[in-house]
């Protein structure tokens, strides 16, 4: 793997951004240096090698899971791109899987396994921003977070269990003063693992901008990702009605704020002031066969604005015939009169810009008949069972047209 320079350094938790979070100081022209890494990871004590059995056993079942989405393909491709951000040295400990998922999220299991939301591979725009966040997971494998969270659990857990026998006993003496005790101190420690929480996903979000420094990727990507889903929060919020999420984190909050993460990793970025690539083209293209699938499962969540906010910033690059189609199903799907219209419109230009798909057909036919075209309806559905004869719905599409 190649060094650019110059190049951040981690020496240590300086500081502090808004609620306790911190960055790290720099030398602009060291190299940052990553924690030695075990070919050969194994479990180190009995509590590790516990969570790793269960995990194991877990694994058996989730790869059979109809929430896995199989795609090999697809899986080698965010494989290639996850060693490519942390080495591949250290990819090799991990297995990917892909899980049907509308909403932004991957995690880490302590025994290797990686799964990544397609809600997640929706919304990242490039490899480079696809490449810090599985880097920020890979962290937390790393630095052996879920063990310690176990650990810090376990501990509180078994804290609060023994200030609840002491403040029955009190109780039942009479003691109205012990419950009140129990009551903060169990606030205290729920506290502290939230903070812990939230210091390990500052940790692994720090990790991750080094190895983005140190791979071909630019390390301001990180930072993208969470300024676009603070916008997609305020497209949601404002056609539901809602407020917006805090910008800053919350006392009992298990990870950063969106907010406060952009605001750190850009700081990051700046210091680092390395000169990666983004490779948006190539993302588009690894991942353009499923993107249908991916955003017909985002248009379930009745969500227009969002999956509005969502397509547009895809197609900032330019309106491919696929994204067209995509625009054609959601206003389609959304199906208000002037929707259908500009629904019709989106498939026209999708199959005049090239689009085979015989689907742009079918959501024509669809958009033009509800919106009163039939005859220009009927030719289209015609057009579409011509083209997919086979197709499930071909039959009903005939009936529809009242031919046999």
């Amino acid at each position: 793997m190649r060094y650019r320079g110059p190049i951040l350094k981690l020496f240590g938790l300086i500081g502090s951004l808004s609620s306790a979070c911190f960055i790290p100081a720099y030398a602009s022209e060291v190299r940052p240096t990553l924690p030695l890494f075990e070919h050969a990871y194994e479990p180190r004590d009995l509590d590790e090698r516990g969570l790793w059995q269960k995990w194991d056993e877990y694994e058996k079942e989730f790869a059979r899971s109809p929430a896995v989405y199989h795609a090999p393909d697809l899986v080698n491709y965010v494989k290639g791109v996850l060693c490519e951000t942390v080495g591949f040295d250290r990819c090799g400990a991990t297995r990917i899987y892909i899980v049907r998922d509308t909403n932004f999220n991957a995690s880490m299991a302590p025994n290797g396994i990686m799964s990544v939301n397609t809600g997640l591979l929706l919304r990242v725009k490039n490899e480079a921003e696809l490449a810090s966040v599985l880097g920020h997971e890979f962290a937390h494998f790393e630095k052996r977070h879920s063990l310690n969270s176990f650990k810090k659990r376990r501990r509180g857990s078994d804290l609060v269990s023994w200030m609840t026998i002491v403040a029955g006993t009190a109780a039942a003496a009479g003691g109205s003063g012990a419950y009140q005790h129990h009551r903060d101190y169990r606030t205290s420690i729920y506290g502290e693992v939230y903070r812990y929480e939230r210091d390990q996903e500052r940790e692994s979000d720090i990790l991750s901008a080094q190895y983005l420094v140190i791979s071909p990727y630019s390390s301001g990507a990180g930072a993208h990702v969470w300024l676009r889903l603070l916008d997609e929060d305020a497209e949601q919020a404002r056609e539901r009605k809602r407020s917006r999420r805090r910008q800053w984190t919350g006392w009992a909050d298990s990870h950063p704020s969106s907010f406060e993460r952009a605001d750190y990793l850009s700081r990051l970025a700046e210091e680092a002031n390395d000169e990666g690539v983004y490779k948006a083209s190539e993302y588009m293209e690894a991942i353009r066969s499923y993107m249908p699938e991916f955003f017909d499962d985002q248009l379930q969540r009745n969500d227009f604005s969002a999956t509005k906010f969502l397509l547009e910033q895809i197609a900032q690059d330019g309106w491919t015939p696929d994204l067209l189609f995509l625009q054609g199903e959601l206003y389609r799907k959304r199906g208000n009169p002037r929707d259908l219209v500009t629904a019709a419109t989106a498939y026209l230009n999708a199959i005049e810009a090239g689009y085979e798909n015989a689907n742009a057909w079918r959501g024509l036919g669809l958009s033009q008949m509800r919106s009163g075209a039939q005859a220009e309806g009927k030719q289209a559905l015609k057009t579409y069972i011509r083209m997919a004869p086979d197709a499930p719905d071909a039959s009903m599409m005939t009936l529809l047209i009242g031919e046999e």
